[in-house]
This record gives structure tokens, C-alpha cells and sequence, in this order.
């Protein structure tokens, strides 16, 4: 069965997020990462993230299609420093997306376009972070299956 290349593109996003593991390379080890479509229902391991689709605009050339797709990160963290813990993850997932921005040859480029921390007294020990990334890649003009 034949994928968009926009599943390709998320599905490297999720697999390279969750072999995040602290050690000479990170300082975060992720326990889950999933794309999800929905709010999380509870959180029971950490750290966590989940990868949301936030849509996408196109540019239509000769025979190609440009497409800007943005998925959202949210990320969570339990630790007795949460401020400084989900900068770590922050950080960690950052790096972990610049080793391939081309996401397995699927796209142009990846880059982080912006990020919100959510760290408070009431959220101790869990503190929580969205960042926003945007993938560019193209695909045949009206066929999403073939990447170019």
C-alpha cells in the first residue's frame, strides 16, 4: 500500500525523536513518542513527546508541487529541576533533528521555528514545552505518493 510522502516525513520525525537516550550524545532520555490526533489522556511515562500535524501549504511549480508542512512537539518532562530538564529536551530534540535534515531523503529542509516553555510552581515536578517545526519537501504535482 502506497504512503504520502507526508507520512514518511512524520513517521522519521517520530522514529528519530524516540531514539533520543541520555549519554555522551543527550542529556534527555525520551520514553515515549507518538503521533497522536488527539489530546493525551494522562501521561505516565517520561520524558514524552507527541508529534501533531498542523498542516501544510503548497506551491504548485511546472511539475512539482512544494510543500511546507508544519507539525507541532508537544513535550513533557518530570524532574526535580523541570526548568532546566525540558530545556534539555528541548535541546535534545533539536540536535536530533539537525542530523538528517532532509528526513531520510523525503525533504528539503527541517527546522525549528519557534518554541513555548511552560515551567511553574503548580506544574512541579512536570514542566511541558511546544515547539513548532516545519518540514519542506516536494512531491510530483498532483500524485502526494512520489517525492521528488
Amino acid at each position: 500500500m502506497a504512503v504520502p510522502v507526508s507520512n514518511t516525513i512524520i513517521d522519521n520525525v517520530v522514529s528519530t525523536i524516540a531514539a533520543i537516550t541520555a549519554g555522551a550524545t543527550y542529556e534527555r532520555t525520551v520514553k515515549v513518542c507518538e503521533r497522536l490526533t488527539f489530546l493525551p489522556s494522562g501521561i505516565t511515562q517520561y520524558d514524552a513527546v507527541f508529534v501533531y500535524d498542523g498542516g501544510f501549504t503548497k506551491d504548485y511549480l511546472s511539475t512539482q508541487t512544494r510543500v511546507v508542512m508544519n507539525l507541532l512537539l508537544d513535550c513533557w518532562v518530570m524532574d526535580d529541576d523541570p526548568a532546566t530538564a525540558i530545556d534539555q529536551l528541548a535541546a535534545d530534540i533539536e540536535k536530533a533533528l539537525s542530523v538528517d535534515l532532509s528526513r531520510g531523503n523525503n525533504a528539503i529542509d527541517t527546522k525549528i521555528t519557534a518554541g513555548r516553555k511552560y515551567v511553574n510552581e503548580d506544574m512541579k515536578p512536570e514542566a511541558n514545552c511546544e515547539l513548532d517545526v516545519q518540514i519542506t519537501y516536494r512531491h510530483q504535482e498532483g500524485d502526494p505518493y512520489t517525492g521528488v
